[in-house]
């Protein structure tokens, strides 16, 4: 054979085996951006930290190397794999693996410090017709740790993954309890996300003080109580003069430390979630509200209501609800980053 064929022959050999391994790649990391793009309108990927994402690039490189072994064993041509490839990538993209696209049938609503459990009754019936099973907390309201715990009873009662709903002062207990690994999505509406090791008070700083925050007043004993100018006009300015009157003989005195106690580690640095942003909140400053939903990279949607949108708008909260029970978009625009961060979608808050 002559030598100018012998080595045309070596430079096409040389080039099919540095080629191949690069396609395979490339073929593979694009199925999973697309897989997550097709995903998007059903849910977030939300594999956080480089470890999670190390080991999805370890499974990546197995299955190129699996291929290309058997390309190379059997002969077959360049493109027998990529249909396989394509499949097994989709398989084993982040979006499916964690299992996050599965439909959740089970919710907890937790209440806040002014409330009680009944405030959720207009949106509980709203969610059951739809099939799913839904528990109201009743929170002592003594102490965070006692709250926790009647949220971690109710979870006691169920077998199958949880999307855990707080209100306010409820989204501090969820943060905490929402660790149980029975919870698997969190809802926040209108309320407080602390950071670990953070309270509601510390939020609470960061931010001028609201009209509602001045209408605590503390007794002797050291609870705190909503004076009724502050449930007329700050707590429920939107609702009906009879809501009002509920949510006034409602009240509890509460102490003021459990507004004062740090949560530990917080679930939704783990678990993903939604929020609920009420633009005329008088309890909670909206601007708080929205700067958690951006730390939390939360599903975002913004509701002109006051500190109780699932009494003045409980279509909207229901459906916000089922959007976290389905894993779907609310409010955000989902952007494909493409190969380099393995097809990770990024929301872009309103």
């Amino acid at each position: 054979m002559p030598l100018n064929h012998r080595r045309s022959l070596l430079c096409v050999s040389l080039t099919k085996t540095l080629v191949q391994p690069i396609w395979a790649f490339v073929t593979i990391f694009t199925a999973a951006g697309v897989t997550a793009a097709l995903a998007e309108p059903y849910g977030q990927l939300h594999v956080k930290g480089l470890g999670g994402y190390a080991a999805f690039g370890v499974i990546y490189i197995l299955v190129a190397a699996l291929l290309l072994t058997r390309k190379f064993n059997s002969g077959a041509s360049a493109h027998t794999g990529i249909p396989l490839t394509l499949v097994l990538a989709a398989l084993l993209s982040p979006s499916t693996a964690y299992g996050e696209h599965a439909p959740i049938r089970q919710i907890v609503l937790v209440h806040d410090s002014f409330t009680t459990s009944k405030v959720w009754d207009t949106v509980t019936p709203l969610l059951e017709k739809k099939g799913y099973k839904v528990t109201a907390v009743e929170l002592p309201l003594t102490s965070l740790a006692n709250d926790v715990a009647a949220v971690e009873h109710a979870l006691a009662s169920f077998e199958t993954p949880v999307v855990l709903v707080g209100h306010g002062y409820g989204g501090v207990v969820i943060t905490e309890a929402g660790r149980n690994p029975k919870v698997a999505r969190l809802v926040y509406i209108a309320a407080y996300a602390p950071d670990d090791g953070q309270s509601a008070d510390g939020l609470m700083k960061k931010f001028p003080s609201t009209p509602g925050e001045n209408q605590l007043h503390r007794g002797d004993d050291g609870q705190l109580l909503l004076s009724e100018k502050g449930v007329d006009e700050d707590l429920a300015q939107d609702l009906s003069d009879s809501a009002k009157v509920v949510l006034a003989s409602s009240q509890r005195p509460v102490p003021g430390g459990i507004f004062a106690t740090p949560v530990g580690s917080a679930a939704w640095r783990q678990k993903p979630s939604w929020f609920i942003v009420a633009t005329n909140d008088r309890i909670i400053s909206p601007e708080l509200e929205r700067d958690r939903a951006k730390t939390l990279h939360a599903k975002t949607t913004v509701v002109p209501s006051g500190h109780v949108p699932m009494v003045s708008k409980p279509v909207q909260v229901a459906e916000v609800i089922e959007s976290a029970a389905n894993n779907r978009r609310s409010s955000y625009k989902p952007v494909l980053l493409g190969i380099g961060t393995m097809g990770m979608s990024v929301p872009f808050y309103h």
